[in-house]
């Protein structure tokens, strides 16, 4: 349902493109906190990890009101620490908690209805919210303990056993301020898509905390 209204926006977008008073374009890029919700009869608890975003953007003014799609590449992922036993001559010999990072790379559109507050000249405030879809791209899982280190792949609907769905689609909340050709936002991304694969034991969801500047050209 979400991805239907996801392209429902995206021509209403393109329609208001002709209509605009004034359409821009811009760069932005920033960090991100991401982390997963996960459910499930093997659920466990996650935390968040640090990762970026970049990408480009375009403001399509209408009145007060702005509708913004962008394209971005962002990392996603959690962190966790889950134990593992430790064997010894075929038999085990206690555990181990080991510190591992799960890390996503995703190519993502989001479209974002905006409203904006004018408050001195060349200044806005601006909030809003709207939708995102995502396509996975590629990923890993690296983890340390017992003074070793591993990584492992993992693959977006394709095989292997750390497979992740695709698409990931959510909802979007943001709120900035435009001084002049710069502007500085803050959004946060709920996922709505169950990204497990083999959801018969967990189901994951993604979320995502960004903090962003940007430039407009125009």
């Amino acid at each position: 349902m979400l991805k239907k209204i996801l392209f429902t926006i995206c021509v209403a977008t393109i329609s208001a493109g002709a209509f605009a008073q004034n359409v821009s374009f811009g760069l932005k890029g920033g960090i991100n906190f991401s982390d997963q919700s996960n459910s499930g009869s093997n659920a466990f608890n996650s935390s968040s990890k640090t990762g970026f975003q970049v990408g480009a953007v375009a403001d399509i003014a209408i009145h007060q009101f702005s509708i913004q799609p962008g394209l971005y590449f962002i990392t996603k992922g959690y962190g966790f620490n889950p134990i593992v036993p430790l064997y010894y001559n075929g038999s085990q010999n206690g555990t181990s908690t080991t510190k591992a990072t799960v890390n996503l790379n995703y190519l993502e559109l989001p479209v974002n209805l905006l409203y904006r507050i004018k408050f001195a000249p060349g200044m806005n405030l601006y909030f809003g919210a709207g939708a995102y879809l995502g396509y996975g791209l590629s990923g890993k899982i690296k983890a340390s303990y017992g003074g070793s280190s591993s990584e492992t792949n993992i693959s977006f609907g394709s095989g292997g056993s750390d497979r992740y769905k695709n698409p990931d689609y959510g909802v979007n909340f943001i709120v900035g301020q435009r001084i002049k050709h710069i502007f500085l936002d803050v959004n946060y991304s709920l996922g709505l898509a169950n990204l497990a694969e083999d959801d018969q034991y967990y189901k994951f969801h993604n979320r995502s905390l960004g903090l962003s500047v940007g430039y407009w050209f125009n």
